[in-house]
């Protein structure tokens, strides 16, 4: 489970270039409910054969299944030749956004040299053992002798305009870079960083609180005096966390990863505070199961966008 959670994310990210939260929740939902349909058909298969059996088949479904992706997966775009999907609607955006950072350069740049050209002097204060004194940066008046050599090498950098003009250019020109150059972080940096251990943790937080609930929900079931309805509670979760995969990561691509957490944690909050209430209906709690659920999704679709937006698509 963990190690195709992890390719649908690489997998997804290197052959789409946008809507990754939206494909990666398609992809796990698909996962989900074969999952909810292959627990009623082994469940069958057991009652019938054995568990042992049982187990063989399982294997054999697995390797079959091994085959068909290795075969049917050809490799990375770059690898192949060919552009990845979404890839020229990526670079049309990531067009705009430098049109418009480097539009904003421009201005800048053009009111720095407006304000140069209209002062008629510019003025530096510098303080020493009796006060303030200011002194005139342009050459129409002499240095005063109190000007220290310090205050006069800061005077002539303050009056001239070509330094701050050159700074902008090379602003500019930064701009003009593709966005593709600067889009990632290596693996070898991203880890030696306080915002990778920051995010590990946090989605640490996250798994063990809607592992930890969705594990316990048939004991909740049967502290409640439904033993005969475990099934249905976690059938209840499942069905959640698969219908939610899609709308979760539409969100993650339409207002960002955080947003989703936050309704994944408020789901998750939801859910407990449900079963906090004594002689809970049977109703209430197949609701905590499936916001127990919903907030579960949260683990499989933001943690591939989440990645993402911290340390872009470089090596991931």
């Amino acid at each position: 489970s963990i190690t195709a959670y992890n390719s649908v994310a690489a997998g997804v990210n290197r052959w789409f270039k946008q809507r990754i939260g939206s494909l990666m929740g398609v992809a796990n939902a698909l996962g989900n409910v074969a999952g909810i349909v292959f627990a009623l058909v082994i469940a069958a298969i057991i009652a019938t054969i054995g568990w042992r059996y049982s187990f063989g088949i399982c294997i054999v479904i697995s390797a079959i299944a091994t085959v068909v992706c290795t075969v049917l997966y050809k490799g990375n775009p770059d690898d192949l030749g060919v552009r990845a999907i979404y890839e020229d609607e990526a670079m049309n955006s990531a067009a705009a956004s430098d049109e418009k950072a480097k539009a904003t350069l421009e201005r800048d740049a053009g009111a720095l040299e407006g304000v140069v050209d209209a002062a008629p002097e510019m003025c530096i204060e510098t303080l020493d053992g009796t006060g303030t004194e200011t002194v005139s940066a342009i050459a129409q008046t002499e240095r005063p002798s109190v000007v220290t050599d310090e205050t006069a090498a800061v005077v002539a950098r303050t009056a001239t305009p070509w330094n701050a003009a050159t700074e902008t250019a090379d602003a500019i020109t930064q701009a003009e870079l593709p966005s593709s150059a600067l889009s990632g972080v290596p693996f070898k940096e991203a880890i030696a960083t306080p915002r990778m251990w920051l995010l590990a943790f946090g989605y640490l937080l996250l798994g063990t609180t809607t592992y930890g609930l969705m594990s316990t929900l048939p004991l909740f079931a049967l502290d409640f005096g439904f033993e005969q309805l475990q099934g249905q509670v976690v059938s209840a979760s499942l069905l959640a966390a698969a219908i939610a995969m899609v709308p979760l990561g539409m969100i993650c691509d339409r207002f960002g990863t955080k947003w989703t957490v936050a309704l994944c944690g408020a789901l998750m909050a939801l859910a407990a505070v449900l079963l906090l209430v004594p002689n809970l209906p049977f109703v209430g709690v197949l609701v905590s199961a499936a916001c127990s659920g919903a907030s579960y999704s949260s683990c499989g679709v933001a943690v591939g966008t989440g990645v993402k937006e911290a340390f872009g698509e470089f090596e991931f």
